[in-house]
């Protein structure tokens, strides 16, 4: 491997005209698709700041210009690929095909959530989707990712892992290991990172490639992370992809100059679709919240499958 590190992977210019070098080639349908997941991650994010500032989740991250790294990396993902999102990657969750109204649930901790209250509202998990819960700890799902994606290697499945991280994260214990197990097993592993500074640079140490890209340009983000996952089930090793976010470019206004230009939409598709995200979020606000909380009795779930005489006794008080 040449220690040399590859330009900056982008794809749209400032007034939003596409490099054909780099253009993914996406269908017209795709296109217009992506510009809505990102308007719908920015008011998603509005709106879960207001249920912060009311009281009504005890946190929320703002997530606002970093839209294009969570729409980009679920955008590239096939159906039998596996993500691993950090902690405020809700918009990659929900690209990924969780419905809106099971996601809120868990967020509001009501009983329709699957996981019945127990995890924190960034902890979203399921097999349907092949999601797994965000960690607490920032990097631990890190090492994690890179155990499956050895595991499928080892089973010879064609299948890829993907993790995205903050910028925080390299400086974590869990970071330094599961970059070293899959430079060392050539996991087929992709890691994401939102990053303001340089970070691409460490993958040398550990025989991984590295790759920057573009984090305001979701166009961008989307081929290199198809490009790493298509590597990686090749069996050509992981990837560490530094996502640069530095700058104030917009990567909304930056994806609807494309689509104007190209006749995609018009002056009204913001309001309209912005309007239209707004209803569905009140919606499944309103869903998750007339649920109500879970019964007591739910805690004894899921724990054991014979439980021992005394939690069977608790539960019976508990029920009556």
């Amino acid at each position: 491997m040449e220690f040399v590190l590859d330009d900056v992977v982008t794809v749209l210019g400032p007034s939003g005209e596409a490099d054909p070098a780099t253009d993914p080639g996406l269908s017209d349908d795709r296109l217009v698709a992506l510009y809505g997941q990102l308007l719908a991650a920015r008011r998603l994010d509005a709106a879960l700041a207001a249920l912060r500032d009311q009281g009504r989740v005890a946190e929320h991250a703002s997530t606002r210009g970093e839209e294009a790294v969570a729409v980009g990396v679920a955008s590239a993902l096939d159906a039998s690929d596996w993500l691993f999102p950090a902690g405020r990657d809700a918009a990659a969750v929900l690209a990924r095909g969780v419905p809106l109204e099971l996601w809120m649930a868990h967020v509001l901790g009501t009983a329709a959530d699957p996981s019945k209250a127990r995890q924190g509202a960034d902890r979203f998990s399921s097999r349907a989707w092949r999601v797994v819960s965000a960690n607490p700890h920032g990097a631990s799902q890190l090492t994690q990712a890179v155990g499956l994606a050895w595991a499928m290697r080892s089973r010879g499945d064609a299948h890829a892992v993907l993790a995205t991280l903050d910028e925080s994260a390299v400086e974590a214990g869990e970071f330094h290991n599961a970059m070293n197990f899959a430079g060392v097993f050539r996991a087929p592993a992709v890691f994401v990172a939102r990053a303001r500074g340089e970070i691409a640079r460490k993958a040398f140490a550990y025989g991984v490639r590295p790759q920057r890209v573009d984090g305001r340009d979701v166009l961008a983000v989307h081929r290199v992370v198809r490009d790493a996952l298509d590597r990686a089930r090749k069996g050509e090793g992981a990837t560490l992809i530094e996502a640069g976010l530095a700058g104030d470019a917009d990567p909304v206004a930056r994806r609807r100059a494309h689509l104007a230009g190209r006749g995609l939409v018009d002056e009204g598709t913001d309001a309209l679709w912005s309007e239209k995200a707004d209803a569905a979020i009140a919606q499944a606000i309103d869903k998750a919240e007339r649920a109500g909380v879970p019964p007591a009795a739910t805690v004894f779930d899921d724990v054991y499958a014979a439980p021992p005489w005394h939690l069977a006794e608790q539960r019976t008080l508990a029920t009556h």
